[in-house]
C-alpha cells in the first residue's frame, strides 16, 4: 500500500482563479448575518496579508513531538504483520527553525529547517541550506517544491505531508484565496478577555489548495477564531477527510516585544488514514527574533543555450 499524501497544491492558486471583492465574500453569508460577517471576513483577510509581511522578518524555534501508532496490527500473527508490527509505535522529537520564505512566483512559503532529531544534531544542515538557497535550479517552481519537500523530510511515519505548519490555515483567509471559501458564523467566545467570533469555513472552488495522492482534490474545512473589530486571528482549526480524518489546531499568543500575534502551539491528529493508524503531533514555538537579512530566496535563471 502506498503511503498517504497530504500536500499543499501550491501556496497560492493561479491568479486566473482569483476574484476577491467584498461582494464575492458576502455571497457566502446568508440572511441577516450577511453584512457583518462579510466585514469581519474582509478585515481578517487584510489582517492575514499584513501578518504575512510582518512574520516574514521573524524566525522562531520550534519543538515538535510526533508519535505514530497502529492499533489495528494483529499481535497474535507477527509473521503476517511483520512490516506493520515494525511500525506499531514510533515517536520523534524535532527542533527546528521556523520561518516564512519569499519564493518568487510562489509567494511566502513556510519553511522548517530541522537542526536536531531526537537530541542529535543534523550533520548535513549546512549542505542542505547550500543546496536550497545557493545552487541555481531550472525554475522557481522546482526550487519552491524542493523547499517544501525539505520541510517534510523528518516527519515520523510514511504519511507524507507538508500541511503540518502552523500558518497553513491562514492561507485560506489570504486575499488571493478567501473567495474560494464559504463562511458562516458559529457563535462567539471569550478568550483571554477578548470577544472572538467563531467563523466556520468550507472550501468551494476546484482545484483545492490541499492535494492527496496523484494530485487528488481534498476539500478543506474548519474554523477561525477572529476578533471582529481588528480581524486578528487567535486560533485556527483545519480539518480534512482523505481516507480518514485529519485535524490541525493552532493557537496564537501576543508577543508584546514584537507587536504581533504569533503561533504558540500546534496540535495535529490523523485518525484512520491507513490501517486504522493514529498520528499525533504537538509543536510549540518560542524564542522569536527578527532577522537582519532578507528571507527572500534568490533563484538564478538557467543559462540560455545558444541556437544550433
Amino acid at each position: 500500500m502506498r503511503s498517504l499524501t497530504l500536500r499543499s497544491g501550491g501556496w497560492r492558486p493561479p491568479s486566473s482563479l482569483i476574484a476577491l471583492t467584498a461582494w464575492a465574500v458576502s455571497l457566502a453569508v446568508p440572511g441577516a448575518q450577511q453584512e457583518p460577517l462579510a466585514h469581519v471576513t474582509a478585515r481578517a483577510s487584510a489582517y492575514v496579508a499584513e501578518f504575512e509581511r510582518t512574520f516574514a522578518t521573524l524566525v522562531a524555534e520550534e519543538r515538535y513531538d510526533q508519535s505514530f501508532t497502529n492499533p489495528a496490527v494483529d499481535l497474535a500473527d507477527p509473521d503476517r504483520n511483520k512490516k506493520a508490527l515494525s511500525n506499531l509505535s514510533r515517536s520523534r522529537r524535532l527542533r527546528s527553525s521556523f520561518m516564512l520564505v519569499l519564493v518568487p512566483g510562489r509567494g511566502f512559503t513556510p519553511f522548517r529547517d530541522v537542526f536536531e532529531v531526537d537530541g542529535k544534531p543534523v550533520h548535513d544542515r549546512d549542505d542542505r541550506l547550500r543546496s536550497l538557497f545557493v545552487k541555481p535550479s531550472a525554475s522557481s517552481l522546482e526550487q519552491a517544491q524542493r523547499i517544501t519537500d525539505e520541510s517534510a523530510r523528518y516527519n515520523v511515519s510514511d504519511v507524507e505531508r507538508t500541511i503540518n505548519v502552523p500558518l497553513f490555515a491562514l492561507l485560506f483567509l489570504h486575499p488571493t484565496n478567501v473567495s474560494h471559501f464559504s463562511f458562516s458564523k458559529g457563535g462567539e467566545e471569550t478568550v483571554s478577555g477578548r470577544r472572538l467570533w467563531a467563523v466556520d469555513f468550507r472550501e468551494t472552488v476546484l482545484p483545492t489548495i490541499v492535494r492527496g495522492e496523484d494530485g487528488k482534490n481534498v476539500l478543506s474545512r474548519g474554523r477561525f477564531w477572529i476578533e471582529p473589530e481588528s480581524g486578528a486571528v487567535y486560533q485556527t482549526r483545519h480539518e480534512l477527510s482523505e481516507r480518514g480524518q485529519a485535524t490541525i489546531t493552532v493557537r496564537y499568543a501576543e508577543q508584546q516585544a514584537l507587536s504581533i500575534l504569533v503561533p504558540a502551539r500546534m496540535e495535529e491528529v490523523y485518525r484512520g488514514l491507513r490501517d486504522s493508524m493514529v498520528l499525533r503531533g504537538t509543536a510549540t514555538y518560542e524564542n522569536y527574533e527578527r532577522v537582519g537579512v532578507s528571507t527572500e530566496v534568490q533563484i538564478a535563471k538557467p543559462p540560455v543555450k545558444p541556437p544550433g
